[in-house]
């Protein structure tokens, strides 16, 4: 069936073409190219082989195949989000790929995009171990990124030196906060799915998602601030 329609929009951009509607028949032609790509993926999934670039969606030609490691959901479509929340739960960073990139790799351009927007360096840093590497790495991360404690969990068996610290444990149940962060900015705030095209669509999509949060964060940050000042007075009038 895709086979056959490819053919008739194949002898339509022709005439296009032949009747001077050069413009028409560029989009149609495009259109047919991509036809043909899918049929002769199709086929070469069929016959056992995996194409060299592979064709997820038909409107969007940079979503990536994200393998989420986890038994419930193997793998996802779209574009991989890193953000980077402070203590008081705000999102002061963020970054997108429109490929399966390794965690490890989104955390550098994420902390010069932290320095930007804030002006300064986080003291302390801390992410899954996902993000683990050499020791000789993290420290040579710290000093480029100015940071002085990075707490990330190792992989394997071995643990960490300084696992059982205080300030790495404390570090580890922080990062443990932005995962109901996210889940809000998904259900909440349509960040689990891009209505808009495009790569730049993806960032603005991210970015009225984290102003959202934002914006509530500090309404209730002021509150709260609002609250202990007013028990403060009554403190003192008492």
């Amino acid at each position: 069936m895709t086979q056959r329609v490819v053919r008739q929009a194949d002898r339509i951009a022709n005439t296009l073409y032949a009747r001077g509607h050069q413009d028409l028949g560029k989009k149609l032609n495009r259109v047919v190219s991509l036809g043909e790509k899918m049929v002769s993926q199709t086929d070469q999934i069929l016959a056992g082989h995996k194409p060299a670039s592979r064709i997820y969606s038909l409107h969007e030609k940079k979503i990536a195949a994200i393998k989420k490691g986890k038994s419930h959901v193997v793998c996802e479509f779209g574009s991989l989000v890193a953000l980077a929340m402070n203590e008081d739960g705000l999102i002061l960073s963020h970054r997108e790929y429109q490929h399966n990139v390794a965690d490890v790799k989104t955390i550098g351009p994420l902390m010069v995009r932290f320095k930007k927007n804030t002006e300064q360096s986080p003291q302390e840093v801390s992410a899954d171990r996902g993000f683990d590497q050499s020791s000789d790495k993290q420290k040579s991360c710290r000093r480029r990124w100015q940071i002085n404690r990075l707490a990330v969990p190792k992989k394997g068996r071995k643990p960490h030196p300084d696992s059982e610290k205080t300030w790495f444990r404390k570090a580890l149940k922080r990062r443990a906060k932005i995962e109901p962060v996210i889940s809000h900015l998904k259900n909440d705030h349509r960040m689990n799915r891009c209505r808009y095209k495009g790569v730049f669509g993806d960032t603005v999509n991210v970015v009225w998602a984290t102003l959202a949060w934002n914006t509530k964060k500090i309404i209730s940050l002021n509150r709260a601030k609002s609250q202990k000042d007013d028990l403060k007075r009554l403190k003192r009038a008492a």
